[in-house]
C-alpha cells in the first residue's frame, strides 16, 4: 500500500502503520526500514544522482515528501531517553530540512505543495519548526503565489490549528495526566501547549485577520 496507493489512502495507511508498531515494538523495524527508503531516495535527488526515469523520479519523491512528513507526526523516531541528541540531530528535524530544500529550491509547484503538506505535518509534533519556516510560509502566503499554493498554506495552518486545539482540550481533560497516545502527540509537548495557536496567530495569520 505504502510503494502503491495514491495520497487518500496512503494518508490512512501510514497512521495505521505506526500505531501497529507502536502497539507492537517487534514491527518498529518496518517503520524505520520505510523511512530510510524514503530519506535515502530524496538525499540522492538532492545531489542530483540520475539513473532513473524522469516520470517516475517525480512520482517517487511526490510520495517519499508526503509520507516523510505522516511518518514523522505518528511516530517518533529519536529515543527520548538519549540525552546526547542535539536539536540539528533529530530525524524531524532532518526531514524538516529537505522538505524546506524542495519549497525553497525546487521550482515544481506540485512538489512544492506535497513538502508544504509533509512541513505541516512535522510541525504537529515539532511546532518550534514553525520559526526557521516563517520566512517560506510567508513567501508562499503573499499575493504574487499561486492560489494553489496559497490554498495549500492556509489548509495546511486550519488543521494544524485544529490538531492543537484537540491537543489541548485532551490535556486539559486528562487533569494533569500524561497523555499516552504519542501517535497523536508526542507527551513532552504537554508544557507550553496552550501558547502555540495564539504564537501562530500572532505572527504567521494575522494579515488574514
Amino acid at each position: 500500500i505504502i510503494r502503491r496507493e495514491d495520497m487518500p489512502v496512503l494518508r490512512a495507511a501510514v497512521p495505521c502503520l505506526c500505531r501497529i508498531a507502536i502497539k507492537d515494538p517487534t514491527r518498529e523495524g518496518v517503520v524505520r526500514k520505510i523511512f530510510n527508503v524514503f530519506m535515502n531516495f530524496l538525499s540522492t535527488q538532492q545531489n542530483k544522482k540520475k539513473g532513473m526515469d524522469p516520470k517516475k523520479i517525480r512520482k517517487v519523491t511526490i510520495r517519499s515528501l508526503f509520507c516523510l512528513g505522516l511518518l514523522v507526526k505518528y511516530f517518533d523516531f529519536d529515543d527520548p531517553n538519549d540525552a546526547s541528541t542535539t536539536p540539528k540531530d533529530k530525524q524531524s528535524t532532518k526531514v524538516f530540512n529537505i522538505l524546506m530544500w524542495y519549497c525553497t529550491k525546487n521550482k515544481d509547484a506540485s512538489l512544492q505543495r506535497v513538502a508544504l503538506q509533509g512541513l505541516f505535518h512535522i510541525f504537529s509534533r515539532e511546532p518550534d519548526l514553525l520559526n526557521p519556516a516563517n520566512k517560506v510560509l510567508t513567501t508562499f502566503l503573499r499575493d504574487s503565489s499561486t492560489e494553489f499554493i496559497h490554498l495549500t498554506v492556509l489548509r495546511g495552518f486550519r488543521e494544524f490549528l485544529r490538531g492543537e486545539d484537540e491537543l489541548v482540550n485532551k490535556l486539559q481533560t486528562q487533569d494533569g495526566e500524561l497523555v499516552e497516545d504519542k501517535e497523536v502527540k508526542l507527551v513532552s509537548r504537554k508544557e507550553g501547549t496552550d501558547s502555540v495557536i495564539p504564537t501562530v496567530v500572532q505572527h504567521h495569520l494575522k494579515r488574514f485577520l
